[in-house]
């Protein structure tokens, strides 16, 4: 096991730089005493492990007030646990520190076990919250200690967290609320519903974690690969262009589920092309019409968007139906939650939807224009650009078409 600590100042005072070392090193001396420093042919994974967790802290405060510190692991032959630091400038209450930690818990999963390259080093996959050591110190916005009453510490440690307040005059902390991971999900989620019901038009949002959980969608990295600019999925699943927007390399994520597969290429700013696959063993002995189609859409496009993206200003601009058997929709989205500019500033985009049946299979083909901070959002100008593009994108994508082997000399990394 290895640990190093990486420290941001500016907002910090002195004396809580000393003091948050100090609080680190009692926290983590167990953990580190009984291991010796990994050998050299175990340095790459620390490494490697130490490199995700930066992402994590960089996709953290895009959208937080919130630092990373601290990092490291057990990476002694493998990766067996995780663990990050963090300083959080906003003063929270239990309800709100227990939406923090899960964001962060969630976020920092989702990268960890979506890494095609850290996966085949995992002592255990997929990582959960027992195979990551975490913790958060939260200070006022101008970087002051909070009053001994309120919240100023969580750690997430072997899947429990626990909630600190400090005793008066002292750095003694004092734990004011232990539970599970699991609780921790269902307290937010019946929070929501809660506030659902005494509020029938406020909108439900779920956390990433819960929607996209490992344990209950066996959530698994496709890995699929690209060969001569055609990316194709495992397992037969599908295969379709792959386009590298002109930046000379591949940015794609790509996942499956028991019953549902996607793969997205994107770039710089955000635009990208999508392929989403519902699998429904019933569905090829019904024929899709219209009707169908637009309920397919609201459910896992304008669903999607609502419940996980927490898109707001949604307008739908444009809707026909293409040969008798392919929905075309596209929409305007006044602000996106997970697009934000590098001043903070949340993002508009323009998308356009296709949507089709496949013997078995519903298929929602998209793709997406941002609108930059700097540019002023008209996305009637993108229509005709997004429905030639993604009609072309139609006409490469298959079903069943994976080679069962690549060769070598055509593979690129995707």
């Amino acid at each position: 096991m290895r640990f190093s600590v990486i420290l941001k100042s500016g907002r910090m005072r002195l004396f809580s730089i000393f003091a948050t070392i100090a609080i680190m090193c009692f926290e983590f001396a167990n953990c580190l005493a009984s291991t010796s420093a990994p050998h050299l042919k175990d340095s790459r994974l620390y490494e490697l492990a130490n490199e995700v967790t930066v992402k994590v802290g960089q996709k953290l405060k895009k959208d937080r007030p919130i630092y990373l510190i601290g990092m490291g692991g057990d990476t002694t032959s493998d990766i067996k646990m995780m663990t990050a630091c963090f300083q959080y400038y906003q003063e929270v209450d239990l309800q709100q520190a227990r939406e923090l930690v899960l964001g962060v818990v969630g976020d920092y999963l989702a990268v960890i076990n979506n890494s095609a390259e850290i996966r085949p080093y995992l002592h255990e996959y997929p990582f959960t919250a027992k195979n990551l050591l975490i913790q958060i110190w939260t200070y006022k916005s101008d970087g002051h200690r909070l009053p001994p009453d309120q919240i100023q510490a969580i750690d997430v440690i072997d899947g429990v967290i626990t909630y600190y307040q400090h005793l008066p005059e002292t750095y003694v902390r004092k734990a004011v609320c232990k539970e599970s991971y699991e609780q921790a999900v269902q307290l937010i989620a019946a929070s929501n519903n809660a506030e659902t019901d005494q509020n029938p038009k406020k909108r439900k949002m779920l956390p990433r974690s819960e929607i996209f959980s490992s344990e209950d969608c066996k959530f698994i990295t496709l890995q699929g690969e690209i060969s001569d600019g055609r990316y194709y999925a495992p397992q037969g699943v599908f295969s379709c262009q792959a386009f590298d927007f002109g930046e000379g390399e591949y940015k794609s994520q790509d996942v499956l589920f028991d019953e549902a597969a996607c793969v997205g290429f994107y770039d710089s700013e955000g635009n990208f092309k999508k392929a989403e696959v519902i699998f429904d063993p019933g569905l090829e002995k019904r024929r899709l019409d219209e009707a169908a189609l637009k309920i397919v859409f609201n459910n896992f496009g304008i669903g999607i968007l609502e419940n996980v993206d927490d898109a707001e200003g949604i307008e739908i601009l444009e809707e026909e139906m293409i040969n008798g058997y392919m929905y075309f929709v596209a929409i305007s989205i006044k602000k996106m939650s997970v697009l934000i500019a590098s001043n903070g500033e949340h993002m508009s985009s323009t998308r356009g939807y296709l949507v089709f049946q496949d013997k078995d299979k519903y298929v929602l083909l998209s793709n997406q224009e941002v609108t930059l901070p700097e540019q002023l959002h008209n996305p009637k100008k993108h229509l005709k650009k997004l429905k030639r593009e993604i009609l072309e994108f139609r006409k490469t994508f298959e079903f069943g078409s994976s080679p069962a082997v690549l060769s070598e000399d055509k593979k690129e990394t995707a």
